[in-house]
């Protein structure tokens, strides 16, 4: 619908643009063929000082349109973008629905209700919420390391909103340098301009792609699962747990769906997620193939 609607109006937009440009032209040559003359009159010195605030005001204008424009221009390209990362991540991950898994009867789904630990664990969310898409997924890197890295799409959903952000931003702080207000105005109106503009966004990109940025490691030659700041060992690994949560969409007309949680189960009972995400045959697949790398069982409830 934005495309449909919002390129038509940015042509008119455009258009518009060009008409005011040709008159500012039109004005300025005439206001330099009055410049020239030797002994102008009274009236061609109220013509050029009227011509000079017309001029003035007009560029104004003008940079301000073509900030807009820039601004637009810019917003429909990281949407596009956005759209096609996301369209080829999809087409990527359904073909990767028909890989099977050749593992070990240790890999197996087991049965949890008589384990010892796992009457110590909950079987509540880990992490409530989720993403009603497919946000990770492994990635072997050799025989000895598999990583938990971010899909395509949760990619782009960070830097869509970075880049948005800082579009916004750019334009409406270049427009500020050349009409000199980004002088005269003082750095707590700066600062204020920085948040209208597209401040907010630029932050929750921001925190999208540092948040999430690192990738979790299974590394078999160190012994032990890094993520961020956590090193647990091999040792310390008890078993996979799978389950699932209903998450209620908003009184304001926000979809309900079903998230899926993978956790490593400790010898304590205690659990560290992995992934959570909208894809119950991705979070099986990638859970077998864990279960098999590190030989441990897995405990589904989904």
């Amino acid at each position: 619908m934005f495309f449909v609607f919002g390129v038509p109006q940015l042509y008119e937009m455009w258009e518009r643009h060009q008409q005011i440009e040709t008159v500012t032209l039109r004005h300025e040559l005439e206001l330099d063929a009055l410049m020239t003359l030797e002994s102008p009159s009274k009236a061609d010195q109220i013509r050029i000082e009227t011509l000079n605030k017309i001029i003035s005001q007009r560029n104004k204008a003008a940079l301000s349109k073509d900030k807009t424009i820039y601004q637009t221009i810019g917003l429909v390209f990281f949407l596009g973008l956005m759209f096609v990362v996301f369209a080829i991540d999809r087409r990527k991950l359904k073909q990767t629905k028909q890989i099977q898994y050749q593992v070990e009867d240790s890999a197996q789904f087991d049965d949890p209700s008589f384990d010892t630990v796992a009457q110590q664990t909950s079987w509540n969310p880990l992490h409530p919420g989720g993403s009603n898409f497919v946000s990770h997924k492994l990635k072997k890197i050799d025989s000895n390391r598999i990583k938990v890295k971010k899909t395509g799409t949760m990619n782009i959903i960070g830097w869509t909103f970075l880049l948005i952000g800082f579009n916004y931003i750019f334009f409406e702080f270049l427009f500020a340098y050349q009409t000199d207000l980004l002088f005269m105005q003082g750095w707590l109106k700066n600062i204020q301009l920085f948040f209208k503009s597209g401040g907010i966004f630029f932050i929750i990109g921001l925190f999208f792609v540092l948040r999430w940025g690192q990738n979790s490691v299974f590394d078999k030659n160190m012994q032990q699962f890094k993520k961020g700041g956590q090193q647990i060992s091999f040792s310390n690994i008890y078993a996979i747990q799978l389950l699932t949560e209903f998450v209620q969409g908003n009184s304001q007309g926000g979809s309900s769906y079903y998230s899926y949680e993978l956790n490593l189960v400790l010898n304590n009972g205690e659990r560290i997620n992995v992934m959570d995400h909208g894809s119950p045959t991705h979070i099986e697949q990638d859970a077998i193939v864990l279960a098999d790398f590190l030989k441990i069982p897995i405990w589904s409830r989904m």
